[in-house]
């Protein structure tokens, strides 16, 4: 994609099963199938998260980071820190979980926020992970069209996220395209 471009062509008609499972809010009892393990049939419920799901979900994010780079320290504490306080403060942020019985195996959270140089309200997307066992059944897509009709409820425009250059044709598949290239330099460096 050029430039920000409107969501379009993503409704969860495209995409096998029902990713509509909040409205306003409220959290919506529909389950559906996801994926087999060890011959057990699982049934995954994405839901808004709260407070409380914090700790469960850290311990998702502290995996994702390690999975991304294993050299990483990552900081945990920081991150549930931010989230608390996002949950809090911040009325346009959402965290969905993705759960199997009592168990958090997925979740993604999005924050919504205005854009000055465009004029448009920007859906930013910034954490998705789902664990190794619950992998390669849609739950990625579910957690992601869940976020993207959130997006729009709230008058998002786009959605934009960062990924890896390895994720590239995942999202690609799910009609995003690159905007720009993303630059680093370490604070230490000259």
């Amino acid at each position: 994609m050029k430039g920000d471009t409107p969501l379009r062509g993503m409704s969860p008609q495209s995409v096998e099963g029902d990713a509509r499972l909040i409205e306003d809010g409220s959290v919506a009892e529909k389950r559906s199938p996801c994926s087999k393990l060890q011959g057990i049939h699982k049934m995954i419920s994405i839901r808004r998260g709260k407070e409380p799901d914090i700790e469960r979900v850290s311990l998702l994010w502290l995996d994702m980071v390690r999975e991304l780079n294993p050299s990483y320290t990552p900081r945990v504490e920081w991150w549930r820190n931010i989230t608390v306080g996002m949950m809090r403060h911040y009325e346009n942020y959402y965290l969905f979980v993705a759960e199997d019985g009592q168990d958090v195996v997925g979740f993604i959270d999005l924050m919504v926020v205005p854009e000055p140089a465009t004029g448009w309200p920007h859906g930013v997307c910034r954490h998705l992970y789902v664990t190794p066992d619950s992998r390669k059944a849609g739950l990625s897509r579910r957690l992601i069209l869940q976020c993207e009709e959130q997006a729009r409820k709230e008058g998002a425009v786009v959605i934009e996220l960062e990924c890896g250059d390895e994720q590239h044709p995942f999202w690609q598949r799910m009609g995003y395209g690159p905007v720009g290239i993303k630059m680093r330099k370490h604070a230490g460096s000259s």
